[in-house]
């Protein structure tokens, strides 16, 4: 995904370009691949979410709402996308027939992240600039607990926070250099891990059951 309104795939085994899709007409801020990586979604600054076809680069299908898109993921089965707002707002799609399944807005601020939950999809995870962390049922977008610190801060548009592998803890980065750590069952901070010196961008934890207890993190220094 691209500030030039374009979003970009490249071949690992030759670290060639694949496709530069051209189809957005403002800034891309998000992308996520489908399960089985026949599909991308994309969204951006135009308010549109755009579905991608892996193998040929073709536009397959435009998603249009009311506000800039900041954050996307898939369904675990792949026929469902979920998508962040700048309105707060948290909006659940059909990908096979383009149309908005259901709309919440569970955050006084701009939703910067969110994800489906890797046990079953039952739940999704958004982070907003109203520093806030909200365990949404995916089935009808109503909260099911809010996740907090006195010192998170989430200070980027692009925050991004994600659950564990086995889905029983959370990770988000603070603008105050701090990854926090939480239980989902209890809504409990578990950890406060203080070694960045800039705002965390992004946390990301290691695939596999073998190394859940893994996490990376990325502050806006790089």
């Amino acid at each position: 995904a691209s500030t030039d309104r374009s979003v970009r795939l490249w071949d690992m085994r030759t670290e060639r370009i694949k496709f530069h899709g051209t189809g957005h007409s403002n800034k891309v801020h998000a992308v996520r691949f489908s399960p089985d990586g026949r599909y991308m979604v994309t969204g951006s600054t135009d308010r549109t979410l755009k579905l991608w076809d892996v193998v040929s680069g073709r536009e397959v299908r435009t998603l249009r709402s009311s506000s800039t898109c900041n954050a996307v993921d898939f369904s675990g089965e792949g026929t469902t996308v979920v998508s962040g707002h700048q309105d707060g707002s948290v909006r659940l799609w059909d990908i096979g027939t383009g149309s908005k399944i259901d709309e919440a807005k569970p955050h006084g601020n701009q939703v910067t992240s969110c994800r489906f939950s890797p046990r079953g999809g039952m739940q999704i995870l958004t982070v907003s600039r109203d520093n806030k962390l909200k365990l949404l049922d995916a089935r009808t977008l109503d909260a099911i607990s809010t996740l907090s610190h006195e010192s998170l801060r989430i200070s980027q548009n692009w925050s991004r926070a994600n659950f564990s592998p086995d889905g029983q803890f959370v990770v988000a980065g603070s603008a105050t250099g701090t990854v926090h750590v939480w239980e989902t069952a209890t809504g409990r901070c578990r950890q406060n891990l203080s070694q960045h010196s800039a705002a965390v961008s992004s946390c990301a934890w290691a695939p596999g059951t073998g190394g859940w207890q893994q996490v990376a993190s990325c502050d806006k220094n790089g």
